[in-house]
């Protein structure tokens, strides 16, 4: 039996009616998922969200009269100017549409999920599975059956995903799951679990929106999340050679050697 702290509440939000239906016979199949709000990008729809509070927003940003990202800051201005609002409440939201292009403005506003028309079914449950965990843990966190799009952890100053190249396909990655970050020219490889993300960024930009306490920089083209790093092994002049969990193995220089000496001196009992 599914109770209500258990079960996830949605809003699907397109102009276009088989847009909406095809999310809403996707989620259809998905016993923890109940739909509260189901409409176009109208000022009836974003009060019914306001009122409801949902969970997650599915929102298709280009089918709202051009206007989809205006609305969702819209929408989230409302809903924390609305006198009856629970401040502590912010919606998450994955954007669905069929324009490409949306996915780095997906980044920008950190969006959940970014899916591209016609939704697949397989990918489409594998969105549902990062819906329930962000809601898991934001209840958990909060204690409340709302969450917020961003990483707790983060205060809303850093990334909590990446979106990026790899081949053909379009990547949305969680920045917890990155391995380390390589400057390549004007392109940046984001490496996480076997996979190599490619986005047009300097690392300096990178690094701005990482999380300090997660990400160190050890060289001028190489960033590392410190939870992947297996060992460190000191050279001449300051220096490091630094494997990670995956056997990648990197140079710290000593230009950027103080980072690794302060995560050092931090971990030693």
């Amino acid at each position: 039996m599914i109770t209500d702290v258990e079960r996830v509440s949605a809003a699907i939000l397109d102009t276009d009616q088989g847009g909406r239906e095809r999310i809403r016979s996707l989620l259809a199949n998905q016993d923890d998922f109940h739909i509260v709000v189901e409409g176009s990008g109208s000022a009836e729809a974003l009060a019914s969200i306001a009122n409801e509070k949902p969970d997650i927003v599915f929102l298709d940003v280009q089918s709202l009269n051009g206007g989809g990202f205006e609305f969702l800051e819209s929408m989230s201005r409302g809903c924390a100017e609305s006198p009856d609002a629970d401040r502590s409440w912010r919606p998450a939201f994955v954007i669905v549409t069929a324009a490409e292009e949306s996915a780095v403005k997906a980044f920008d506003v950190r969006a959940l999920d970014f899916i591209l028309k016609p939704v697949n079914r397989t990918r489409f449950e594998k969105t549902l599975t990062r819906v329930r965990h962000h809601v898991q843990q934001s209840r958990r966190n909060s204690g409340s059956l709302a969450f917020d799009g961003r990483a707790q952890s983060n205060s809303g100053h850093h990334a909590s995903h990446v979106i990026g190249r790899s081949g053909d396909r379009l990547l949305f990655v969680r920045l917890a799951d990155v391995d380390w970050i390589e400057a390549a020219g004007n392109y940046v490889h984001v490496h996480a679990r076997g996979d190599s993300l490619r986005f047009r960024a300097t690392l300096a930009k990178a690094q701005r929106r990482l999380d300090p306490s997660v990400f160190v920089r050890i060289h001028r083209s190489a960033i590392v999340n410190i939870d992947r790093i297996k060992d460190l092994i000191p050279r001449s002049h300051g220096e490091y050679v630094v494997t990670l969990q995956n056997g990648t193995r990197l140079h710290a220089s000593r230009v950027y050697s103080h980072a690794l000496n302060e995560l050092i001196e931090s971990c030693m009992l």
